[in-house]
């Protein structure tokens, strides 16, 4: 679950992705 952080950094925060996780 942190590979998907760091394609998404990119484009989403982190904070969106880690509110899902």
């Amino acid at each position: 679950m942190h590979l998907p952080i760091h394609n998404s950094e990119s484009q989403t925060p982190p904070l969106l992705i880690v509110s899902v996780t």
